[in-house]
């Protein structure tokens, strides 16, 4: 069960595309629990002002995925240990592009989460209605992505964080090489030949 699982969470970080088809799985199922029985629809129960609210602290919350995203990279960029040297020969490549998909997958996350409130608005008529069931349903999808497009970027911080930590510890475990003491009669006795010969 333990290797099934690892195989299946390495897969995962393989395909950075099977982020946006979680997102779509969970929305849809939802979706179609909804509609089946017409029941748990729980952004319905809400008033429109506190779906709002709802929808704008959501897209502030996703656009910090981008921020701890950066922390990530820069302490990438600046380690120095054997343990971080082989990830970035080995796992470079994969990185960068992981990192680009959590930026691009929470940018559109906070884009739907924007969507929604231009959409669910408090003071649109009747015969506007359906736009509220749009932002609602626009809203679900980014959360969903903003969900994986988040797991994305925890399972990444862990080998970075990993590494440099391994890397920093065992640099402490070094003994440091003893300073050359120097020997100020050589130089003093130096510098006296030179100015005998000048």
């Amino acid at each position: 069960m333990k290797r099934a699982g690892r195989r299946l969470y390495d897969w995962w970080i393989d395909h950075r595309w099977a982020d946006l088809a979680a997102a779509i799985l969970i929305a849809g199922g939802y979706g179609l629990v909804v509609w089946r029985t017409g029941r748990f629809d729980v952004l319905a129960w809400l008033l429109p002002g506190d779906r709002r609210s709802l929808y704008s602290a959501f897209a502030v919350v996703i656009s910090l995925t981008g921020a701890m995203s950066s922390v990530a990279v820069s302490q990438l960029a600046s380690a120095k240990g054997p343990r971080a040297m082989a990830l970035k020969k080995g796992a470079g490549d994969d990185l960068a592009k992981s990192w680009r998909s959590i930026y691009v997958g929470a940018m559109g996350a906070a884009l739907l989460a924007v969507l929604a409130l231009a959409l669910d608005s408090t003071q649109q008529p009747q015969a506007l209605g359906y736009n509220a069931v749009v932002a609602r349903w626009a809203f679900l999808m980014g959360l969903s992505l903003g969900i994986m497009k988040f797991s994305r970027l925890t399972a990444l911080f862990q080998p970075v964080i990993t590494s440099s930590v391994k890397d920093d510890a065992e640099s402490d475990e070094v003994e440091e090489a003893p300073a050359l003491e120097l020997n100020m009669t050589s130089f003093e006795e130096a510098a006296r030949r030179r100015a005998a010969g000048k």
